[in-house]
């Protein structure tokens, strides 16, 4: 069971897969969800509330910078997952990396 208090940060630039996510995360009970479509929106919002969880794509509109984000929210303790619509997925570890 999803602690219903859990504080989600979903960042996200295609409006579809992030609706979707939003889906999923509501059908598994968890409403308090934050969105960014860009690393500046994220900072934005994370301004206001430090998030538990962070769900980023790595691939951001505005350049690569989802993995900087990534990494910068796992050093503040917010569990990270990250995804991305990258050609492998050897890419998208090396970014992390």
């Amino acid at each position: 069971m999803i602690d219903s208090n859990l504080k989600v940060l979903l960042i996200e630039d295609n409006a579809l897969v992030a609706e979707d996510i939003l889906e999923e995360l509501s059908l598994r009970g968890v409403s308090r969800v934050s969105t960014a479509d860009s690393l500046h929106e994220a900072v934005r919002v994370i301004g206001h509330t430090m998030p538990d969880v962070a769900i980023v794509d790595l691939t951001l509109r505005d350049g690569d910078t989802g993995t900087q984000l990534a990494v910068a929210l796992s050093r503040s303790g917010v569990k990270v997952y990250v995804y991305s619509g990258c050609a492998t997925l050897k890419h998208a570890l090396m970014s992390v990396n």
